[in-house]
């Protein structure tokens, strides 16, 4: 069966781009950054200006243009995987020491503190539904455990974390963000509003949030495309009574952004350490690069034009201050 896209040698690649409109400074130079980057890779950067009707590119653009973008992309990435960091291990660590204190070092193993979830979600384009409960969690999590097992010395005599009753700080060492954000997701009991109200988020958004943060730690964890792309997972809004966020950031395209992102993380890191130099370190990343090309831009991210009125963002775009953490 012929290929619907034959392979092309890096020759064919650089003229197929020049039909396409995209100018070389140094076509030798380009043809190495495509050999070890990938024409594949590199083509996620100049899509977005790509018009398959007309098979020309919408503006000006020369390759050093979608180097530009690759490398703030990257960027942004490793900004991002350095934020998600601090968030995954102080929730973790918070949740797991206000759990403890109120239940013991093992009160994942009580089903009383969980409640039943119905998960819905399409299998062969046909709508599903999953219960899952305190023993499906559980049995999610003895799986995970098992897999660490050989290579972790917390687990050298583990054999099910029924039997080994793992301390719930030890456990959450040895999960992943995402199996942590299941388990946040669940628990239940009144203590937990002392929790919540550490970060003065209720707990759907508070739990919506985390999973937002955890998808975008997988995207940046496995270098996918970052800074210019449609965000499946969307920020729910605060109370329309709370005057710390301006609603728009999430309603309509702008939730979808880049900049919806950036606002929970830096919401997060504020909570965390307040006079991080996180959030201005991100904004200096954007600044430069609207400088290297003009197809970076904070609008072109979803920033709103009243961005910058935002309070929690205000103090943290303030003079540099030590750092907490």
């Amino acid at each position: 069966m012929p290929d619907i896209y034959p392979p092309t040698n890096l020759d064919e690649q650089i003229e197929i781009l020049k039909k396409r409109g995209m100018t070389f400074i140094d076509e030798e130079r380009a043809k190495k950054y495509i050999r070890y980057i990938g024409y594949k890779r590199l083509s996620w950067y100049w899509h977005p200006f790509y018009d398959g009707t007309s098979g020309k590119f919408k503006c000006k653009m020369s390759f050093d243009d979608i180097l530009s973008l690759y490398i703030f992309d990257r960027k942004l990435r490793m900004l991002f995987l350095e934020a998600s960091e601090r968030i995954e291990i102080c929730t973790k660590t918070l949740f797991s020491d206000i759990l403890s204190l109120n239940h013991g070092s093992s009160w994942y193993l009580d089903a009383n503190l969980f409640d039943t979830k119905t998960d819905k979600f399409y299998k062969n384009n046909k709508p599903q539904t999953e219960t899952v409960d305190h023993g499906s969690l559980m049995k999610s999590l003895s799986e995970e455990l098992s897999r660490h097992k050989s290579n972790n010395s917390l687990l050298k005599n583990f054999h099910s974390i029924y039997s080994a009753k793992l301390y719930s700080w030890d456990l959450f060492q040895l999960l992943t963000f995402g199996k942590f954000s299941r388990v946040l997701e669940l628990t239940k009991g009144t203590e937990l509003k002392e929790f919540y109200g550490l970060f003065s988020l209720p707990k759907a958004v508070f739990d919506n949030w985390i999973e937002c943060i955890v998808s975008v730690r997988n995207i940046c964890a496995h270098y996918g495309l970052f800074s210019f792309r449609t965000f499946s997972n969307k920020p729910k809004s605060l109370l329309k009574s709370d005057k710390r966020s301006f609603e728009k950031i999430f309603s309509g395209k702008l939730q979808e952004s880049f900049f919806a992102q950036f606002y929970i993380f830096s919401y997060f890191i504020f909570k965390i350490s307040p006079t991080s130099s996180w959030a201005k370190r991100v904004v200096k990343e954007i600044t430069d690069a609207e400088r290297k090309t003009s197809l970076i831009s904070f609008e072109a991210l979803g920033f709103p034009k009243n961005w910058r009125e935002d309070a929690i963002l205000q103090k943290m775009l303030q003079e540099d201050q030590p750092e907490l953490l």
